[in-house]
């Protein structure tokens, strides 16, 4: 099974460090026999269509995405994007 991982973005004023957690949780589903990738929308420009980009080449059986406060409300924004895309949250 696939398994697509996302990193909300969250303004950072300095260089932004890879996210640790979702790179552990990536490793852990590797060894159990997941397909994993990892959308660090920290560094890499979010966008409706993007995401839709990667959700049709990739084609996860799984999505999760990692929140925290300061990501909350763009992480609302995803899984709203995931709603309207139909797409099995």
């Amino acid at each position: 099974m696939k398994c697509l991982l996302i990193n909300p973005f969250y303004p950072i004023s300095e260089t932004p460090s890879p996210p640790l957690g979702l790179a552990y949780l990536a490793a852990v589903l590797e060894r159990a026999g997941f397909e994993v990738k990892i959308l660090d929308y920290v560094v890499y420009p979010y966008s409706r269509e993007s995401l839709a980009e990667s959700l049709n080449s990739f084609s996860p059986g799984l999505v999760g995405i990692t929140a925290v406060t300061m990501t909350f409300d763009h992480a609302a924004q995803i899984v709203g994007a995931l709603y309207c895309q139909r797409w099995p949250i």
